[in-house]
């Protein structure tokens, strides 16, 4: 499938076009690895970076028409500042964040899941594999899709909403 940037269109599959991509890149430190992939390559990771970031971001507002494949243009897009975001625009973060997903996923296909993922320790008889600690201490093995710096990105785009469970202690 032709890459489609089109905003809105019924067969949308990208958010950026080959052009923006190479343009973003010309700017760029340390994306040499977009410079040595050839041009059959480019399109199909542009259109998956698209799609991953897709899948996994939960988006402010709401998608402008209910048949279109992307998660943009959107509605009732509120930002901290208390401006909206026309449902006309992609928001140029958007587009950032699908460089950015690109120069992650060119090495590795970020949708492949790791059977690790959460554990602490494996132990079979005598042999025993610990996870190295984080940043916070805790040792436990993970993956993400997305990397923290296309996380800040859209940190203004996406719902912060959680749901989770809230301890209350009487004093």
């Amino acid at each position: 499938m032709a890459l489609n940037a089109v905003l809105g269109d019924t067969n949308q599959n990208s958010y950026v076009t080959e052009l923006e991509a190479d343009s973003y890149f010309e700017d760029r430190a340390y994306s040499d690895k977009w410079d040595e992939l050839d041009d059959l390559s480019k399109e199909p990771l542009l259109i998956l970076c698209s799609r991953t970031i897709d899948w996994y971001v939960k988006w402010k507002g709401f998608k402008k028409s209910a048949d279109q494949p992307m998660e943009w243009p959107r509605t009732s897009v509120i930002l901290r500042d208390g401006s909206t975001v026309s449902d006309s625009v992609l928001p140029k973060a958007v587009k950032i964040a699908v460089f950015e997903q690109v120069l992650f996923s060119i090495d590795k296909d970020p949708t492949l899941t790791d059977p690790l993922i959460g554990l602490e320790e494996i132990k079979v008889s005598t042999l025993s594999l610990r996870a190295k600690p984080d940043q916070s201490g805790k040792r436990t093995t993970s993956k993400s899709s997305i990397p923290e710096k296309v996380w800040k990105i859209l940190e203004d785009l996406r719902s912060s909403s959680s749901f989770g469970v809230v301890r209350l202690m009487r004093g």
